[in-house]
C-alpha cells in the first residue's frame, strides 16, 4: 500500500494499535497489528449532514415532513404536483427526493429514472499470524483485528 500511495502522492502513515487509539479516542485496539492514516482523508456523518441541509431548509421557511411514507407522486402536464403520503396529501410544485436506499423507487413515483443502486457494505478482517488457532480466540478478538468497510455505488 505505501508504494502505491507514495508514487500516486498521497502521504499515508503505517501506526500500530497505541498510535492508532491516540488518533481515534474510544477505539480499542487491543490486537490490532497495523493501521493506515492519511491526514488528507475526510469523514461525514450523512445523519449529520441530512439535519443540517433540513435545519437550513426549515430556516428558509420549508416544511420537513419526517417519518412520513410516500405512497405516490401526482405529475401533471409533466410536474409534480402534489405528494401522496400515508398522513395525506401535500400539494406541492417542489420536491425533494432524500429517501436514501429508496430513492429510485421515490423517483419511479414521479416518472423520473434515479441513476444507481444501493449495495450492502462488505467487511473484510485480516488478522496477523499467531500461534493460536481462530478457535481459540473470541469473536472479539478476531473481529478486533483490523476491519476495513466498503461500499459501492454504480448502474
Amino acid at each position: 500500500m505505501s508504494r502505491c500511495s507514495a508514487a500516486s502522492g498521497i502521504d499515508v502513515q503505517w501506526l500500530d494499535g497505541a498510535d492508532a487509539e491516540r488518533l481515534a479516542p474510544g477505539l480499542k485496539a487491543e490486537g490490532v497489528v497495523g493501521a493506515t492514516f492519511c491526514q488528507q482523508d475526510g469523514i461525514a456523518d450523512p445523519n449529520g449532514v441530512t439535519m443540517g441541509f433540513a435545519k437550513a431548509a426549515q430556516a428558509a421557511g420549508v416544511t420537513v415532513e419526517r417519518d412520513t411514507e410516500v405512497t405516490g407522486i401526482r405529475v401533471e402536464a409533466g410536474r409534480v404536483a402534489a405528494v401522496e403520503t400515508a398522513r395525506g396529501t401535500i400539494e406541492t410544485r417542489t420536491v425533494v427526493n432524500a429517501a436514501g436506499p429508496y430513492a429510485r423507487q421515490i423517483g419511479r413515483m414521479a416518472g423520473v429514472d434515479v441513476p444507481g443502486r444501493s449495495v450492502s457494505p462488505s467487511h473484510f478482517h485480516r488478522a496477523a499470524p499467531t500461534r493460536t488457532t481462530n478457535d481459540e480466540r473470541s469473536n472479539d478478538e478476531r473481529s478486533a483485528v483490523g476491519s476495513s468497510a466498503v461500499s459501492r455505488h454504480g448502474d
